[in-house]
């Protein structure tokens, strides 16, 4: 309500209103940016004034269009639009539900580097059909993720675009197993789950993270169909198998259910799709303040999930883990190495003559 209130926002309403003829997200978006013209949009989507549109997609779908009128070479133009559509768009397209800022963001990011790739090539005298492998390779060193353009490179060829081409890619380190010990999560569940001032959406992600090692935006864009009980026990699946949550978590997440309202501008809406919805209709939390919720609390998101990570690593196969958590299976392999390799260099430690 306070952000509806403020005059800026009811300046925007009044102007929106005051145009002739169907309000449209276009004319929201000239208003300003997103931060600016959020709210507004958020009241007239609830109220059936504006059209229910995935807004980061259509964004995204913009924002493609006008980075592609920048490069100046037809053919180099033509191979990033048409790669952007059958790659990026058709996969974000095929995804249920609205998608994140930040997934968008990171397809963003893809094609930004394969753009720097088309646009060195021109000032180097080049195009995308005669670059050579040497070029290739000077020009990845010239920034951070060029192996990024390798799905490019790959699509390139194929169609005939490009050379066989590819950008070296450095193994990522491992990951850092540690964290938050199995006493002192059990301490932090234990400490917030009885905690009945914190919101019982919150209590629950705490314990998804401490105890499984979920990622917050996993566990914001958690729906209503993924959430049930099978012989009085609850379960979410958030991987390919359902998770069995304990009796103690079975009984928070109930209460999630049942106290599941959105806070709007005008009143609380009651969201008939998302675990955890979220301010703007028809999307659910978003992960930056389910994060910031948590640590609000005392749980850092980070270190709760390296333990959570490394204890069930050691404990479950990697197939399991990654059905369970959502995790890619080659994450969940990496994660059961770590670990090994851990205890192996514990193992010689122990071995060695003092």
């Amino acid at each position: 309500m306070s952000a509806f209130l403020r005059p800026r926002s009811l300046l925007l309403l009044r102007n929106v209103l005051a145009e002739p003829g169907p309000i449209a997200h276009t004319a929201i978006d000239a208003l300003g940016p997103e931060q600016t013209t959020r709210h507004v949009r958020a009241l007239l989507v609830q109220y059936g004034l504006l059209a229910t549109v995935d807004y980061h997609l259509q964004r995204f779908e913009r924002w493609i269009s006008e980075a592609a009128q920048t490069i100046s070479d037809p053919v180099a133009r033509s191979a990033f639009t048409q790669y952007a559509n059958w790659k990026h768009l058709r996969e974000l397209r095929a995804k249920p539900g609205p998608i994140s800022g930040s997934l968008a963001g990171s397809r963003r990011r893809e094609l930004r580097i394969i753009k720097d790739l088309l646009e060195w090539a021109e000032r180097e005298g080049t195009s995308l059909e005669q670059l050579t492998q040497g070029q290739v390779d000077h020009w990845s060193t010239t920034g951070t993720e060029r192996h990024r353009v390798q799905g490019f490179l790959r699509w390139a060829r194929r169609n005939r675009l490009a050379r066989d081409l590819s950008v070296f890619r450095a193994h990522p380190p491992a990951p850092t197993i540690g964290g938050l010990s199995d006493e002192r999560r059990q301490r932090l569940l234990a400490d917030v789950l009885r905690n009945d001032d914190i919101l019982a959406g919150t209590r629950l992600a705490a314990a998804l993270v401490l105890l499984y090692g979920i990622h917050p935006h996993r566990i914001a864009r958690i729906t209503l169909d993924r959430v049930d009980s099978v012989n009085g026990l609850a379960r979410i699946r958030i991987g390919s198998e359902h998770l069995y949550l304990p009796n103690e978590l079975g009984i928070v997440a109930e209460a999630v259910i049942a106290a599941r309202t959105a806070r709007r501008l005008l009143h609380d809406v009651h969201d008939g799709v998302w675990l955890l919805p979220g301010t703007r209709p028809g999307y659910p939390l978003a992960n930056t303040t389910l994060t910031r919720r948590l640590r609000e609390i005392g749980v850092t998101v980070a270190p709760a999930r390296r333990g959570a990570l490394t204890s069930l690593a050691a404990q479950l196969h990697p197939v399991v883990l990654a059905d369970l958590t959502g995790i890619h299976i080659r994450t969940a392999i990496v994660w059961r190495d770590a670990v090994a390799a851990s205890r192996s260099r514990y193992v010689d430690e122990l071995l060695q003559p003092e």
